[in-house]
């Protein structure tokens, strides 16, 4: 982009840099700030050389750039308070008078306090009024002027001027340029501009680039007359002359009034005058061109027609004047012509379009200095690129240098007012930086809602949640209940709700049916060395067959009459009062007589569920009550009881003397007197063996008490509520159970917590695509101090969000994350604190890949959310199944993400709220 480029610049001038777009002048002005490193060559700075002094320089530098740079979000005043801290107007130890605006220096000037400095500058730039407003509200001409305004701030000796009053209008544009020459004492300006009257009256020396290279540089007086074409003359003619082609006109065109005929002179000497020509042409060349003849015709259109007349030739205008005055007077010819001196913009037009000056060769004009090239191509032999600029009334040196015998040092030039050492101007730009960030942080709601409010507010919905919203792991006792059964049947007395199926009195029943099934023999042990048989298939209170076989009869056992079933069941009252009533709709209905046999029952069942509206879910089948007979008992112990089935069992119960559950005569008739049922249940119905075995209890507790009370009405009815108590959890299944209902607030947190790494990123990248970086670069601002104030806000700005979601799960009682046992706490707080440093450097180095802070701020916040869930989630599946091969991919996938620190925050939250399972 440049080439061949050798260029002094002096202080207290202006140095009007000018060329087409593309020629070079911004990518000068980039390597002479150390934005774009040059390829070969040098360049020095009041001493200082580009290539190792940068950092020194730009402490005495100032610039504005093409494109405004500013922070939408400060005000004007801000701005420039921004820039004098950088520059260091703010400091008591650079200024000792920066706080005492009544010091006077020996000259007699006071010394003008920071802000007087801050309001000065303003006041310069007509900016004073809107001091308080934000840079995003200001129109485009006075933002040029602010950022004219910041290229001054700190009084630096070199500014650059980067096209500072394009979009102007014109009132603006020459407002500024006054402040441009009111700033011009013992600085040197480098003025880059598209405006060659703005060239003309700014620049002391202008320098004309074309193609990246240096074609003239010199005072515009100078390149006028070296690359300038003169003087111009333009001439109109009379519009009947261009007409007829330039002949003569005729006598009769003219109107000549009565005082001009009475004039002998004028008509003598117009005849005169008119007849030495034929055409215009052949009048104008004789008048100018034989007056000057090294003048020449530029062009002949219309009725006008222009000349070109050399510099050397003014003194022969008089005559050729006068002349052309009096064609003008009498109206002949011509109407009026005008001369005009070469501008500027022609001569801009000339140099760019390679065409030669007036000494037969483009010139390049460096000074006075006898070592100077004399040419461009003269420099080409020496080195590639070289830009001087000298400071001061210092004199020039060779500026000129071979890369061999270029010193290693450079001594000459001054030495910059500040002695500051490195440490203290990166401690005052770290706090500019700061300021600057809290100024912006405080105005940028967006900011402040999306790495604080965000993730505190969120955390917060979490955590109330799982404190109060999530399900219950220690089940309740369940009572069980005929009511829940048939709920959308009601009860009336035609409609039976909830039927209770039983067997009537009058019939017969298999008197122990639910001894064993299948062959007896298999669950008999005897004993031959003690004569003992032991009997495991329930209570052997079989009476007969007692000793005989019966392996080919699917029932092995004696039948009972059934005498009290109808009497028992009596005590159900299905129409007793809501509230008032123990049976819960329960209606007793019962069976066909001839049952006798839990078959016979299954059928029968089966036959009469289409008798009632509700569901049958129950039943209840006596196989013998207290006075129950059963046949063949007299015959098989000879008379000597009377038949009935409960001194039948007493009989049988004593006669097995080997059995060891013989314990006398009590245990005989405790065990098998009495009534016995079988319990029939729909198994649709939850828990229904239980609850109508505990139904039957009910009905012979009640029935016995109305037996032995004589007044049955006043009789109280007992009711029996069988209840499920559920066990206890177990430690892991507490420790499992815990884990599922803190998930939430794991998740809440994975999710929160990348708002504030997208709000990391956001500022760099604005910062950087608006140029306001570059121009903070510019202004001296080390690329250690830009980073490490940026990377203290940021964690400094965390430390908000953190604390406060660490105050949320003490106050919601998430003990999950605040326990102590184990260290579960310690490992939390170190994860998050620990997290927001980890994850401000890990955007930063994400950032250079975006231009826009939105895509970036959107990216960001779902990558982070991505990996810090499905991470840990994917490691934690893989190793459940304890396969070695799963499990190596697990590690694998954890040495890789582990450089991400959503990754390390979600495994390491994971793993607490887990803690007891793993």
């Amino acid at each position: 982009a440049v080439e061949d480029l050798t260029l002094n610049m002096y202080s207290g001038q202006v140095t009007a840099l000018l060329g087409h777009n593309g020629a070079g002048k911004t990518t000068t002005i980039g390597m002479l700030t150390g934005m774009i490193p040059s390829t070969s060559g040098y360049a020095l700075i009041a001493g200082q050389d580009i290539r190792t002094d940068m950092t020194q320089i730009r402490q005495n530098v100032g610039i504005c750039l093409q494109h405004d740079c500013l922070f939408s979000l400060l005000t004007v005043k801000e701005h420039i308070q921004f820039y004098s801290m950088i520059k260091g107007v703010y400091d008591t130890k650079q200024n000792p008078t920066a706080h005492n605006s009544n010091t006077v220096h020996a000259e007699g000037a006071e010394e003008p306090s920071p802000e007087e400095t801050v309001t000065r500058a303003m006041e310069d730039v007509a900016l004073l009024d809107k001091q308080n407003t934000l840079s995003k509200n200001l129109s485009g001409g006075m933002k040029r002027k602010l950022s004219v305004a910041i290229a001054f701030v700190g009084n630096p000796s070199v500014v650059y001027l980067d096209e500072p009053t394009s979009g102007m209008d014109p009132f603006s544009r020459r407002f500024t340029w006054n402040v441009i020459q009111q700033y011009r004492a013992n600085k040197i300006i480098v003025l880059t501009t598209h405006f060659m009257d703005e060239a003309d009256i700014l620049g002391d020396r202008i320098a004309i680039m074309a193609e990246g290279q240096l074609r003239c540089v010199g005072s515009s007086l100078f390149l006028k007359k070296s690359y300038g074409v003169g003087y111009q003359l333009t001439v109109e003619k009379l519009p009947s002359v261009a007409a007829s082609s330039g002949t003569k006109p005729a006598i009769d065109l003219f109107t000549i009034d009565d005082d001009d005929a009475n004039e002998e002179t004028p008509q003598k000497s117009e005849t005169s005058l008119s007849s030495q020509y034929n055409t215009v042409e052949d009048m104008l060349d004789g008048v100018i061109l034989g007056t000057i003849p090294k003048g020449r015709v530029l062009s002949n259109v219309g009725t006008e027609i222009s000349f070109q007349l050399p510099l050397e030739s003014a003194s022969k205008f008089q005559p050729m004047l006068s002349k052309l005055d009096e064609y003008v007077k009498r109206k002949e010819w011509i109407v009026n012509y005008g001369v005009s001196i070469t501008t500027l913009d022609a001569v801009f037009l000339t140099v760019t379009r390679g065409e030669e000056g007036t000494s037969g060769s483009r010139r390049s004009l460096m000074g006075s200095s006898s070592n100077t090239p004399k040419s461009i191509e003269d420099s080409k032999a020496v080195i590639n690129t070289a830009v001087s600029i000298k400071s001061g009334d210092q004199e020039v040196h060779d500026l000129i240098l071979s890369e061999e015998d270029k010193p290693n040092s450079v001594d000459s030039g001054p030495i910059y007012a500040s002695e500051e050492t490195t440490g203290r101007i990166f401690q005052r730009h770290v706090q500019a930086l700061l300021l600057k960030r809290a100024l912006n942080f405080k105005r940028d709601k967006k900011a402040w809602f999306c790495s604080t409010i965000i993730p505190s507010l969120l955390s917060l919905l979490g955590f109330l949640t799982v404190r109060f919203g999530g399900p219950s792991r220690s089940f309740e006792q369940l009572v069980l209940s005929t009511d829940d059964l048939n709920p959308d049947v009601m009860p009336d007395v035609e409609v039976v709700r909830n039927p209770l199926l039983y067997n009537p009195s009058g019939g017969i029943f298999h008197c122990n049916p639910g001894l064993c099934m299948g062959n007896p023999s298999l669950f008999n042990i005897q004993v031959n060395e003690t004569g003992e048989n032991y009997n495991y298939c329930g209570f052997s209170g079989r009476i007969l067959p007692l000793l005989e076989s019966c392996d080919d009869s699917p029932y092995c056992g004696a039948n009972c009459t059934i005498t009290q079933t109808s009497d028992l069941m009596s005590v159900i009252d299905p129409l007793e009062k809501e509230g008032q009533s123990i049976w819960n709709g329960l209606s007793p209905q019962s069976l066909d007589p001839d049952t006798f046999s839990i078959t016979k029952t299954s059928y029968d069942l089966f036959g009469s569920a289409k008798n009632f509206s509700g569901s049958q879910y129950g039943a209840i089948l006596f196989t013998h009550d207290t006075k129950s007979q059963v046949d063949g008992v007299e015959e098989y112990f000879n008379g000597t009881i009377n038949g009935t089935y409960s001194d039948g069992s007493i009989l049988f119960c004593q006669y097995n003397t080997g059995d060891y559950r013989n314990d006398g005569n009590d245990y005989c008739d405790r065990a098998y007197r009495g009534v016995g049922y079988v319990i029939n249940t729909n198994f649709t119905a939850l828990h229904s063996s239980i609850l109508f075995g505990a139904l039957a209890d009910q009905i012979l507790l009640n029935n016995a008490l109305q037996k032995n009370t004589e007044n049955k009405d006043e009789t109280e009815t007992i009711s029996i509520t069988p209840i499920l108590q559920p066990l206890p959890l177990t430690l892991r299944e507490e420790s499992y159970s815990a884990g599922q209902d803190q998930f939430l607030a794991w998740f809440v947190l994975i999710f929160s917590f990348p708002f504030i790494t997208g709000s990391f990123g956001t500022f760099i990248v604005a910062e950087r695509m608006n140029k306001a970086k570059h121009l903070q670069t510019v202004a001296g601002v080390e690329a250690s101090a830009y980073w490490f104030s940026s990377y203290l806000w940021d964690i400094v700005n965390y430390q908000f969000p953190l604390w406060t979601v660490i105050v949320l799960m003490f106050v919601t009682g998430v003990d999950v994350f605040t326990t102590t046992d184990r260290g579960v706490f310690s490992g939390t707080l170190v994860s998050l604190v620990l997290f927001g440093p980890a994850a401000a450097g890990f955007t930063y180095l994400i950032t250079f890949a975006f231009k826009s802070p939105s895509t970036c701020n959107f990216f960001v916040i779902c990558f982070n959310f991505l990996i810090g869930l499905a991470g840990p989630l994917a490691v934690f599946i893989l190793r459940i199944f304890q396969d070695d091969r799963l499990t190596n991919i697990a590690e694998t996938m954890e040495w890789v993400l582990r450089f991400i620190p959503s990754f390390c925050l979600g495994k390491s939250l994971f793993f607490v709220i887990n803690i007891e399972s793993l």
